[in-house]
């Protein structure tokens, strides 16, 4: 039996709604959350009167593929020389007390990380108003299994590791596995169709609760010979003999950072699927959705900065600190779902 209607009427003017996807779709981050939020409100302004409403409660399990990550980090920390726990002596270096310690996008230092995939799954509850308006809460998770390790880049934009040689054999950032607890609001536009399939388009906007874990590792070599660095300590003013002091401390240390980067961060999301009813109550469908994040970002005290605490005086005076930012926080997802409809699909559809 042909369980939907045939017969259907015009709904509203779709045209100021596709300029609102062609504004998400170019956009990113809080923009894209304005976008979805002003084309949710395009949606409810321009609906048709409604006919009785109707609950429905769904679910479903896919994928989800996220973009490839790229890190920005900056410090506050002072070249090597100026570390008063590797040298001793830098007070006769002048610029280890000039007020300029780092930190600005000038001095960030970058990784990036390939695309990943991992598990989605959503509950939703809504309403069904109309012919073809459905308004809904949804509740959805992901995983995606980054695990990958990424040389750092200096600013100029050559790997670190390269740039010290023997001294640095290793310079790196890593990513676990991120995953996201989201609760958006979403409102779909049923197209008209025939039979039991019903296409449909949607937008939505919210938050999701997102965790990267993170961590960084700058290790020199054990080897006094291969700290070749010193070399710019004495051309700053420090002389030979605390220079082989320098040298000495510096072989064989780490710069460990290890922190989750984690926020609650605002997203938009497009979603178009279509639905097949299965009964007058329960329906299949397949969706697709591409939903935009802004930018995640995080920091803290390092772990271990040269092998000791994160500071560069004995007495406290200067504590160092770092600042991660992520971009590419967003993803597309293709899931499966099921629908119930609580009141049996009686009204015309």
């Amino acid at each position: 039996m042909n369980i939907k209607n045939k017969a259907t009427r015009a709904g509203p003017d779709l045209s100021a709604l596709l300029r609102k996807m062609s504004d998400f779709a170019a956009g990113g981050g809080a923009g894209a959350f304005r976008a979805g939020l002003l084309a949710a409100a395009l949606f409810a302004l321009g609906a048709p009167p409604s006919h009785a409403a109707e609950w429905y409660a769904a679910g479903g399990l896919g994928a989800n593929f996220a973009d490839a990550i790229g890190l920005a980090t900056t410090d506050t920390d002072r070249a090597s020389y100026c570390d008063e726990f590797v040298n001793p002596h830098y007070a006769q270096i002048p610029r280890c007390a000039a007020p300029n310690r780092g930190g600005g996008a000038v001095d960030a230092w970058t990784s990036g990380f390939d695309a990943a995939s991992g598990l989605f799954a959503n509950l939703a509850v809504g309403v069904e108003t109309g012919e073809r308006w459905r308004f809904e809460l949804e509740y959805f998770h992901r995983r995606a299994g980054i695990d990958q390790a990424a040389p750092i880049i200096s600013p100029s934009g050559t790997a670190y590791t390269e740039i010290f040689g023997a001294e640095l054999p290793r310079a790196e950032d890593r990513l676990g596995t991120l995953s996201a607890q989201n609760l958006f609001a979403n409102v779909y536009y049923r197209l008209p169709s025939g039979g039991n399939w019903t296409p449909f388009i949607g937008l939505g906007a919210g938050l999701g609760r997102t965790t990267l874990p993170h961590g960084a590792l700058w290790r020199r070599s054990a080897d006094p010979a291969d700290i070749a660095s010193v070399a710019n300590a004495v051309a700053q003013g420090l002389s030979p003999a605390a220079a082989e002091v320098l040298r000495g401390n510096l072989a064989g240390t780490e710069s460990i950072t290890r922190k989750d980067l984690r926020d609650s961060l605002y997203g938009a999301q497009l979603l178009l699927g279509v639905e097949y009813a299965l009964s007058r109550s329960l329906a299949l469908s397949l969706t697709a959705r591409r939903t935009q994040f802004r930018e995640l970002s995080g920091g803290g005290d390092y772990r271990e900065l040269r092998g000791h605490v994160s500071n560069l005086r004995r007495d406290g005076s200067e504590p160092v600190t770092y600042g991660v930012e992520a971009d590419g926080l967003s993803f597309s997802a293709l899931s499966v779902g099921l629908t119930y409809r609580f009141g049996g699909g009686n009204r015309a559809r």
